[in-house]
């Protein structure tokens, strides 16, 4: 059998400053199972969308049995493409990921004559069973049609352990692609090829323990599981040995959200990893940023921490259950900056409750922010974001977006980045035509492109083409 992993290109009309410069992790994740894990005997390729054009990759199609696509929102439209060149040559086409989790109903109703079935949540045992064949039935994790009856079927649910599937070796020919020119022009700095690399530490936040996640969160997953610090560390010493690899961003949500944890991977990596040159990204939450823990990530040579600031005003942060202050950001901002640690600072805009003082208060933080690098580190900091909201299937945003407009979003799956952004403005703040929506969205832009200009470089989401023409 010969099988490709897919990170679906972007959608021509969403917007990005960057690419990916490394390998897509869940991809690898579910290639370093099947062939080192479990030693299947099975060819599996990756292709990144980031650098083949959609072009191309319809044209690799034909040479494979299963097509696997890992889509988000802005690139499901391209998804849709590769799975119809696909069915054209009878290939077994299987979804996964985040946004496929969360409108599997939806998608399988609607496209089940291109797609054959969706991997649901944690896709590692859920792949290996259907490349052995294994009766649909019997597989965790899978969503697939039942043509006798009309009925989707979403098989039990089943966390798989995150101990299980360390990244410890890489096939060379994985990183061949990464010496192409990216599709897309990245305004981000990129002094060679695959200087980065990405790991995760962990699965999850807190926050979705109780239900009270982020309005704009539309994660799949609910609790935290972590990497035991001994197996973390031990990924990390294989993955500072891949030549031209200068930092590591770890992607886990929150990685100071079990301080017992930390404390162990610092100690761990003093011993081990000490005299390594590789530096340490992360991401964070605010209010977890303290003087103790600092300790740890300078341990740990961390010189990046992003954190979700989100707005400037309380009155925002408490409309969408952010469990942070203002006072925290400046804290966290504060604290980072002293101890020589650049802190990327992303907020949203378009948030309920959004007006021209929140707007206002949002940018003399970021200013604020920019300032304390300056003092501090002697440069402004590397990025300052801000994103427009995106409505993403899962969040709260987009169930109050389906309450209010049952029949256009309820079992939808094509869902434009623009309209659903434009819907969630006319519903959360009574906008009444299409005219005031295009002011509203005009106004977001201008503190947009206000914020993002405050950092060296930027890396928006929720922007479309047409966003940045009209900055």
């Amino acid at each position: 059998m010969n099988v490709v992993l897919i990170y679906a290109p972007m959608d021509d009309d969403y917007y990005t400053d960057g690419v990916n410069d490394c390998l897509p992790l869940g991809l690898l994740a579910l290639y370093n199972y099947a062939i080192k894990v479990c030693k299947l005997d099975v060819y599996i390729d990756i292709i990144d969308g980031e650098y083949y054009s959609l072009e191309q990759i319809l044209n690799l199609l034909p040479q494979y049995n299963m097509v696997c696509v890992q889509s988000m929102m802005a690139s499901y439209k391209n998804t849709l493409k590769i799975l119809n060149e696909a069915k054209k040559y009878n290939i077994t086409t299987v979804l996964g990921g985040h946004h496929a989790t969360q409108l599997c109903q939806s998608i399988m109703k609607n496209r089940h004559s291109v797609l054959d079935c969706i991997m649901t949540s944690d896709g590692e045992q859920t792949f290996v069973d259907l490349i052995l064949n294994k009766p649909w039935k019997d597989i965790n994790n899978l969503a697939y049609m039942d043509y006798e009856n009309g009925k989707v079927i979403i098989n039990k649910n089943e966390k798989f352990p995150i101990n299980d599937n360390l990244i410890l070796e890489i096939d060379n020919k994985l990183f061949e692609q990464y010496k192409r020119i990216p599709v897309r022009d990245s305004k981000l700095e990129r002094l060679e090829v695959l200087t980065s690399f990405r790991s995760y530490s962990h699965k999850g936040c807190s926050n979705r323990e109780n239900s009270q996640y982020c309005f704009f969160c539309g994660r799949a997953d609910a609790g935290v599981r972590f990497k035991t610090p001994e197996n973390y560390i031990k990924e990390l010493e294989y993955l500072v040995t891949i030549p031209t690899i200068k930092y590591i961003f770890e992607i886990g949500d929150d990685f100071l959200q079990n301080e017992d944890w930390l404390r162990e991977v610092a100690v761990l990596y003093q011993r081990k990893l000490k005299d390594s040159k590789v530096l340490l990204k992360i991401f964070a939450r605010a209010n977890r940023v303290n003087e103790n823990v600092v300790k740890y990530l300078k341990m740990l040579n961390i010189t990046e921490v992003a954190i979700g600031f989100e707005s400037g005003s309380d009155k925002i942060l408490s409309n969408i259950n952010k469990n942070a202050t203002t006072a925290d950001n400046i804290n966290a901002a504060k604290i980072l900056y002293q101890n020589n640690i650049d802190t990327i600072a992303s907020y949203v805009i378009g948030l309920p409750g959004e007006d021209i003082e929140s707007l206002d208060m949002t940018y003399e933080q970021a200013k604020y922010i920019r300032e304390l690098a300056i003092k501090h580190i002697g440069r402004p900091p590397q990025e300052i974001i801000a994103n427009i909201i995106e409505v993403n299937p899962g969040a709260p945003a987009f169930q109050l977006l389906k309450k209010a407009m049952p029949g256009k979003y309820e079992n939808q799956d094509l869902l434009g980045i623009k309209e659903t952004q434009n819907d969630y403005f006319k519903v959360v703040f009574n906008l009444a035509d299409d005219d005031k929506v295009a002011d509203f969205r005009k106004l977001l832009i201008n503190y947009g492109h206000k914020i993002n200009s405050l950092g060296n470089y930027s890396y928006r989401a929720g922007w479309t083409m047409e966003d940045i023409m009209n900055e």
